[in-house]
């Protein structure tokens, strides 16, 4: 047959939120950076407006990275803020622990 194949959603897949091809954070800190930009350059600072190419290069480089994989931001995020240290320095109560599993680092069964 011809028609589309559709996909049962399984439960436990983890669907990021994507604004205008980058991850919503990200994205988000682009759009806002160059809003200030922009309200910069209305009260008179005409020079803000030459760091608009940079959100753009902000905002592509993201895109290359959702690309590649939807959850970049995310895994990064839990890398350096939510999990920090390496399993073996993470596990309590001591330093010198034995290795402990910890979650995986990307949230989405594939």
């Amino acid at each position: 047959m011809d028609a589309p194949r559709l996909l049962a959603i399984e439960p436990g897949t983890v669907r990021p939120v994507l604004i205008l091809g980058a991850e919503r954070l990200p994205a988000g800190l682009g759009v806002w950076a160059g809003m200030m930009m922009v309200v910069t350059a209305i009260y008179g600072q005409w020079e803000a407006l030459y760091g608009l190419p940079l959100v753009f290069l902000w905002h592509g480089i993201w895109v290359l990275a959702a690309a590649r994989d939807p959850q970049y931001c995310e895994v990064l995020w839990r890398q350096w803020v939510t999990y920090p240290w390496p399993d073996r320095l993470g596990a309590w109560p001591g330093v010198f622990a034995k290795r402990v599993k910890i979650e995986p680092s990307v949230p989405v069964r594939g």
